[in-house]
């Protein structure tokens, strides 16, 4: 790397731009960029480029001591909700824990969830109520990450683990369940004509609790359903370590499915398309 190429870096470092801006700039890679600043040892104060320098120091030294993996409030580009999952009794937070129980992805940082591009609109929708940016993969997969290390410890505290999958723990159901069981059955169920006569209603998932709920709230509109221990799903079969799950599943149908059906696809609930018109179309 040449002498002008190395101070233009430093000089747009200082400036504010991260290294992927400046890997734009230059036309160098911004793991060589972040390799150059670590080695010449440069820090780049949080405050340069904010307005009120003053107000910004108090925020930044109150936070300073327990900053890691956090995003300062004045350095996100998306200003989202870090009280997110708090209240459970919202509906929308309620619909949105089930959809994370069921089809989210929990890392110690990052909360992700991906769609097939059939649920592009509904993905889409849903990015916009949470104030993030909708991206795709490349194989046209809609997927969304939701940053922010304090979601992740709410959301683990209400029993959503890093590996829920493997690890099911008890979770915590909101005072909201309608609009969770929505989330669940939007993520892990499934409505469908049985013998082309009979309307369906199956939900199933490797954790017995959340089962065991979905079974019990089923009941209560006149069936009687049971959990049932299902063929073990063998998941990474090609891994160095595979392992193997009980995978749990309950249904209920007719009458029973219908009323159960009215209660959690309520007028105008946000929910999959696709569910809503499988809902409209058997009632």
């Amino acid at each position: 790397m040449k002498t002008k190429t190395k101070e233009r870096i430093i000089e747009l470092y200082r400036g504010g731009l991260s290294s992927r801006k400046i890997s734009k700039i230059v036309d160098f890679g911004k793991t060589a960029i972040s390799s150059l600043i670590k080695c010449e040892g440069i820090s780049r104060s949080n405050l340069e480029w904010t307005k009120d320098k003053k107000k910004m120091a108090k925020i930044y030294l109150k936070l300073s001591k327990d900053r890691k993996g956090k995003a300062l409030p004045f350095h996100r580009k998306y200003k989202i909700n870090l009280n997110l999952f708090k209240n459970l009794s919202n509906a929308f937070e309620a619909y949105l824990f089930g959809i994370i129980v069921t089809d989210g992805h929990v890392a110690d940082r990052t909360i992700s969830l991906m769609v097939s591009s059939v649920d592009k609109k509904w993905m889409s929708e849903l990015a916009k109520i949470l104030n993030i940016k909708l991206k795709t993969d490349n194989r046209g997969y809609p997927y969304l990450n939701l940053n922010s290390v304090d979601i992740v410890k709410t959301i683990k505290k209400l029993g959503v683990n890093t590996q829920k999958t493997r690890f099911p723990h008890k979770i915590t159901i909101p005072k909201a369940w309608r609009d969770f069981m929505r989330g669940l059955i939007d993520g892990d169920g499934s409505i469908y004509l049985r013998n082309k006569k009979t309307i369906t209603v199956c939900f199933g998932n490797t954790n017995k609790y959340l089962v065991d709920f979905v079974c019990k709230k089923m009941r209560k509109y006149g069936t009687k359903c049971n959990v049932l221990l299902v063929n073990s799903q063998k998941h990474q079969k090609k891994a160095k370590r595979p392992y193997v799950l009980p995978f749990y599943s309950v249904s209920c149908g007719g009458s029973s499915a219908t009323k159960f059906l009215r209660e959690i696809y309520y007028k105008n609930c946000f929910a999959i398309d696709r569910k809503i018109k499988k809902v409209k179309e058997i009632q």
